[in-house]
């Protein structure tokens, strides 16, 4: 319990305000943009890991990488709602993780206005691993602020896909949102943040052009001049090397520009959400 007394304590500086965060139609970051943020969280936060990593595609179809290039995944019509989740490791442990599943837009036949909600239909559900110092990630160190690799061969073989029911994701997430300070009481105009939702249009382009990127790597950044905590996300190799996208002007991106939540437009999930994400819905909730 004690480590995720600390993360939670932390992220409970990083706040967005009350307005609905709707994520940007393109997730493409510069590297050069990015790492300072993740560098932020890191060094004047003292978050380390900060990042955690998924296999990107299964045997059975059910990986994340293959969930976003399926034809179901329509042009406009492909999020990913990440969570930030706890899981116990035993003796007293926990251990931060990403609770991650697909989302996309629905009708509400009552209005006949579109707005988003997690993809029942298709989506599996994800958690992901954290990825320890001189760990799984061999090549890190030009990301991670605090990584070193030490030499030794890749260990990756033992990172899987990360599917789980969503009783277990519910779990993870509760165990998070439980110890945060999005309850009763709450200074008014800022939430800490609980999740993200990121278009993932760029992401499905970038795995086309990139069928060698074997895992996805996702990290916890900080953006100082907005005061809220980011999330960014970058492909790897079979051996841990990280598989940037180029521009036209050769240019290294990853993918970003998520939108807060619970200060976000997205749709109540009874199956894993413990606190409500989505502004307006969760600020009601709040006021009972």
């Amino acid at each position: 319990m004690k480590k995720l007394l600390v993360f939670a304590a932390i992220l409970a500086t990083f706040t967005s305000y009350s307005f609905a965060q709707i994520p940007s139609k393109h997730a493409a970051v510069p590297v050069a943009h990015a790492r300072p943020q993740v560098h932020h969280l890191q060094d004047c936060c003292q978050i380390h890991p900060s990042s955690f990593v998924i296999r990107a595609h299964s045997a059975d179809g059910t990986g994340i990488g293959d969930y976003l290039t399926h034809t179901y995944c329509t042009p406009g019509n492909r999020f990913l709602h990440i969570y930030i989740g706890e899981k116990e490791l035993g003796n007293n442990e926990n251990q931060q993780v990403l609770v991650i599943t697909g989302a996309g837009y629905t009708t509400n036949y009552n209005t006949g206005r579109k707005h988003l909600s997690n993809d029942w239909q298709h989506s599996p559900v994800w958690i992901t691993q954290a990825n320890e110092p001189a760990g799984c990630i061999p090549f890190d160190s030009d990301f991670d602020l605090y990584d070193e690799y030490d030499g030794d061969q890749p260990d990756l073989e033992h990172i899987g896909a990360g599917v789980v029911s969503r009783a277990e994701a519910s779990a993870a997430i509760k165990a998070f949102q439980v110890n945060d300070c999005n309850g009763v009481g709450k200074k008014p105009g800022s939430l800490e943040t609980e999740s993200f939702i990121m278009n993932a249009d760029d992401i499905h382009d970038y795995l086309r052009r990139n069928p060698h990127v074997q895992y996805l790597q996702f990290y916890l950044g900080y953006k100082p001049l907005a005061y809220e905590t980011t999330i960014f996300i970058a492909g790897l190799d079979s051996r841990g090397r990280h598989v940037w996208s180029y521009g036209d002007n050769g240019i290294p991106y990853l993918f970003g520009h998520a939108g807060n939540c619970p200060n976000c437009s997205i749709d109540f999930d009874e199956s894993l959400d413990f606190h409500r994400q989505g502004a307006r819905m969760f600020r009601q909730e709040a006021r009972q």
